[in-house]
């Protein structure tokens, strides 16, 4: 095999263009082409060019907080807050350039594949949508709780619920293919993964992998203590999942816990690889760039195999890793993530994801990353 080879960002992002105006948790992050999109619970846009690593255009949503983005070109659409309406945006104009109406309640998850968008709701339904027309095209419905993730692969739909179910949709014929059970909590991330399989996170500390063609659990991972799973994203036999504070790296094809990445100091909300590396965002006010390294060239202490009966929580940070895959960040700082008046205020108006858990922050976390750079305001 081929020596191992870092891909990563030419240069850090500079601090003198992000400035100091940035003072909320970072909801959710979108790359689109060139624009690295961060949405935030106070209902800001902060978008991002990614060739020039220069601040782009800030736009004020009707969204309190933004809880979901999608889009293609100059194109996005908003969802989250109270505010039951999908908002369209012009990255051009910063001004908004129409609306889906059909949900009856915010919308917490979206997925666009060509000229579809499927959308789920607190309202217990998933939509999907003609995107050039803004038309709904139907509602599926059967959930009995708010539905809070969906991914779309053109042909089936899969949606995540607070009923603790997984279902699966028939996107021709508008019908459920299947209701998968065994999460013991709320269903906040799914994911369609390779080899007709699926990948799902709950707060309920677990991460699973399924078998779509008979809806059977091939594994379960556990995140340890007091853990539960925000966000994940998924690049080749790897998941990465926002776990609380960390981030964690499983080879799922060999139920390995390959790296648990420290840096965030609060709940990462939102991951998504772009190319060789990935982005994550927190409720600490930051966005991180984290660089991948390639697999290959020298092997060094293999990852240990997963055990569902094993408890991490005393070694989450010390697991045995598969050091052909590291990860390093430089961040995006939204704002002075020690503001605690700020926070504590904020924390006491948070809807729709704090009521999933409620959970005690009052444990501190080593403030570690791998040849991590902050941008110093």
């Amino acid at each position: 095999m081929g020596q191992r080879v870092s891909i990563c960002w030419d240069k850090p992002l500079s601090p003198e263009i992000l400035g100091t105006t940035y003072s909320s948790s970072v909801d959710c992050i979108k790359v689109i082409g060139d624009k690295l999109i961060c949405g935030c619970y106070d209902g800001d846009l902060d978008v991002w060019c990614l060739k020039t690593n220069k601040f782009f255009r800030k736009i004020k949503t009707e969204h309190e907080p933004v809880s979901c983005i999608e889009g293609v070109g100059n194109t996005i659409v908003t969802g989250g807050g109270m505010v039951s309406n999908i908002c369209q945006w012009d990255l051009n104009t910063g001004f908004t350039s129409g609306r889906f109406v059909g949900h009856l309640q915010n919308v917490r998850s979206m997925k666009l594949v060509g000229d579809l968008l499927v959308s789920a709701s607190n309202d217990h339904t998933v939509k999907t949508w003609c995107f050039p027309s803004k038309t709904c095209l139907y509602t599926l419905e059967g959930h009995e709780g708010d539905v809070t993730s969906v991914d779309f692969d053109g042909k089936l739909i899969v949606s995540g619920s607070a009923d603790l179910t997984v279902r699966l949709w028939d996107h021709e014929t508008r019908t459920c293919l299947r209701i998968i059970t065994g999460h013991v909590d709320t269903v906040t991330t799914v994911s369609f993964f390779k080899d007709n399989q699926l990948i799902t996170g709950s707060t309920d500390g677990t991460l699973r992998l399924w078998n779509l063609l008979d809806g059977d659990c091939k594994n379960t991972f556990h995140m340890g203590f007091a853990a539960y799973v925000w966000s994940t994203c998924t690049t080749g036999d790897y998941v990465i999942c926002g776990c609380d504070e960390n981030i964690k790296v499983w080879d799922v094809s060999k139920g390995v816990l390959v790296n648990t990445l420290m840096g965030h100091q609060d709940h990462v909300w939102g991951l998504q690889v772009v190319d060789d590396h990935f982005i994550s965002c927190s409720e600490d006010c930051t966005v991180r760039l984290w660089k991948q390294l390639k697999l290959g060239g020298k092997k060094k202490k293999k990852g240990k195999k997963y055990q569902p009966e094993e408890d991490f929580s005393d070694d989450d940070d010390e697991s045995d890793s598969d050091d052909s895959w590291r990860a390093e960040s430089s961040s995006l700082k939204m704002n002075d993530a020690s503001n605690d008046t700020e926070k504590e205020s904020k924390d006491g108006s948070r809807s729709n994801k704090e009521r999933i858990v409620q959970r005690n922050k009052d444990s501190n976390v080593d403030d570690e990353c791998y040849s991590e750079e902050f941008l110093k305001f």
